[in-house]
């Protein structure tokens, strides 16, 4: 539902992403598809590819965007994003949110996929749903823990942002 602590994640997400018109955006993890949903909502000539490593999740996905999918804007994949293999440069924008990878791990295989899949200087946003503590400090923490990880895996660090919708690294892809 519109409001809801997904939705409001995902917004923030998508804002921040900044894709540009027309764009081919990577979602990544993408849950519910309510980040596919809001990129597709905010540009009609936007095609997004979706990821996730849950059949479940992708054929949900598949309903929610169903209109999307019969027009050829969306393309569905069932897929870990370490093992995602998409045409290189293909995508001018990628983004998930609350992917454990980054923050957990060095995630130098699923960095590696992205970095393959992106055009040079195309965005991408790592974001996190807003601490249910209202903790800036942990959320800086984790971020901290993303843009190193993003670093390594050869990304540009931007920017961390901590706000009420939740928090992100905003990276380019050199």
């Amino acid at each position: 539902m519109p409001g809801e602590p997904s939705e409001n994640r995902h917004r923030f997400a998508v804002d921040l992403l900044a894709a540009p018109a027309g764009a081919t955006v990577l979602e990544f993890g993408a849950g519910t598809g309510a980040g596919s949903a809001q990129v597709l909502a905010n540009d009609p000539a936007a095609r997004v590819v979706v990821v996730d490593r849950s059949a479940t999740a992708v054929a949900r996905i598949g309903l929610r965007l169903a209109d999307e999918l019969a027009e050829g804007r969306v393309t569905l994949l069932d897929v870990e994003l370490a093992a995602l293999e998409l045409p290189e440069a293909s995508v001018d924008a990628a983004f998930g949110v609350n992917v454990n990878a980054f923050w957990m791990t060095m995630a130098l295989r699923e960095s590696a996929a992205l970095m393959r899949a992106l055009a040079p200087g195309a965005p991408l946003v790592v974001a996190y749903g807003a601490d249910p503590t209202g903790s800036p400090t942990r959320a800086r923490a984790t971020l901290a823990s993303v843009a190193a990880n993003l670093a390594s895996g050869g990304f540009l660090v931007e920017r961390e942002v901590v706000a009420a919708e939740g928090s992100a690294v905003v990276a380019r892809r050199p």
